[in-house]
């Protein structure tokens, strides 16, 4: 039989050879096939990306969304046009197909960069929070006339000044405290993310009576937290409070009203302020007229 009898078989007249008409149908119906696969799966793949994304990359995802869906509907055009005109339905299977793969890479790498991005900024910020702004729930050490908290990490050699114990004599008025003890070097006085600074009673004084700092604006608190007939004295007592050359962090709530019996029978209400005098040497702080401020800052510090 003559191989140009046989379906599908045509002579080549100018090299002898045999083509099959059903090459290059099948060659675009391939292209336009996967075309409609690889913009589905575009779509499908911005889908799950938009819902494990970071918040700022879903605004990126949206359009290349709209892309995939562009990319389907030009594939699903190539498809059902190719039986009418190949080379038409070849035209949009293929263009869906590169349509496709621009939306899926350039998902991919935005993706994995914006991601990359917002991890480090993430570890970025958490390491200078906790550079920073270390927070002091330790250990109390008492040392003298004074209590240091440890900052609550393992094998930290920093601390805050806690608290501070008052003789009870308006001549004892100055809080100063070495920047360092043994290897523990003293960062703040109190801390922020914790509990701030306190001055209490020295428990050597026994009769000493205490007060919230509310109790300045109430009269009556004064005279009946103590016997009827008590004669009453009051008294305003301003501490100097040293700022040392490693302080990075200064946390002062008000104190307590605290009212110290006498010898006569009577009492004194000791109101209680703080004046600052930082070291020269304070990378962080400066003080001017007994008020604390921060290095270039013009503004007094709320303690």
């Amino acid at each position: 039989m003559s191989f140009n009898n046989l379906p599908g078989i045509r002579s080549n007249s100018s090299n002898g050879g045999a083509t099959t008409s059903q090459l290059p149908k099948m060659s675009y119906n391939v292209m336009c096939v996967t075309g409609f696969i690889a913009s589905l799966f575009s779509v499908i793949l911005v889908i799950c990306f938009f819902f494990f994304s970071s918040p700022s990359v879903p605004i990126f995802l949206v359009s290349m969304f709209l892309l995939g869906i562009a990319a389907l509907v030009v594939s699903i055009i190539g498809i059902a046009t190719f039986n009418r005109d190949k080379h038409l339905g070849f035209g949009f299977g293929i263009t869906g197909l590169v349509i496709s793969i621009v939306s899926i890479l350039a998902s991919i790498i935005i993706t994995i960069v914006m991601l990359a991005i917002g991890t480090l900024f993430l570890g970025s910020v958490l390491a200078l929070s906790h550079t920073d702004k270390p927070t002091y729930k330790g250990p109390v050490k008492k040392i003298d006339n004074y209590e240091i908290r440890l900052e609550d990490k393992a094998d930290s050699y920093k601390a805050m000044l806690a608290s501070w114990f008052w003789s009870g004599d308006p001549s004892d008025n100055v809080i100063e405290i070495p920047d360092t003890y043994e290897d523990i070097t003293i960062c703040a006085i109190g801390d922020t993310n914790a509990s701030s600074f306190e001055i209490k009673i020295d428990p050597a004084v026994q009769n000493f009576v205490t007060l919230d700092e509310d109790a300045i604006k109430d009269s009556k608190a004064y005279v009946s937290a103590v016997p009827e007939g008590t004669i009453i004295h009051f008294s305003e007592v301003e501490f100097t409070l040293k700022v040392g050359k490693n302080i990075k962090m200064v946390s002062i709530d008000d104190f307590p009203i605290y009212g110290i019996w006498n010898e006569d029978g009577s009492i004194t209400y000791h109101h209680i302020t703080i004046k600052y005098d930082c070291s020269s040497g304070n990378p962080y702080f400066y003080s001017k007229n007994g008020l604390l401020y921060k290095r270039g800052s013009d503004e007094p510090l709320r303690t």
